[in-house]
């Protein structure tokens, strides 16, 4: 699809600046607001996307959003007030 072509991308780019030569590896993957204007079939399809692919290749994935109904997909949540930490949860 149109949305995993684009996350392929902007992976793929953040990849390539990271010194191969050194056997540099990312551990993890910071996606900031990456869901914003998705319905939720694009949502759960990306969330798919998530679980299916990316797992494979970061040990830890954080995902900043503002939608509630994440919560469910993720084991562990950190509440932010002003960018303070409020409440971390599991």
């Amino acid at each position: 699809t149109q949305d995993q072509f684009s996350l392929a991308l902007r992976l793929a780019f953040a990849i390539s600046t990271i010194p191969q030569s050194r056997g540099a590896r990312p551990g993890f993957i910071f996606l900031d607001e990456p869901l914003s204007g998705f319905d939720a079939q694009r949502r759960d399809g990306f969330m798919r996307l998530i679980r299916e692919e990316l797992s494979q290749h970061f040990d830890q994935i954080i995902v900043v959003s503002h939608i509630e109904e994440l919560k469910e997909e993720f084991p562990y949540h950190v509440n932010l007030d002003e960018g303070r930490i409020v409440k971390v949860q599991r």
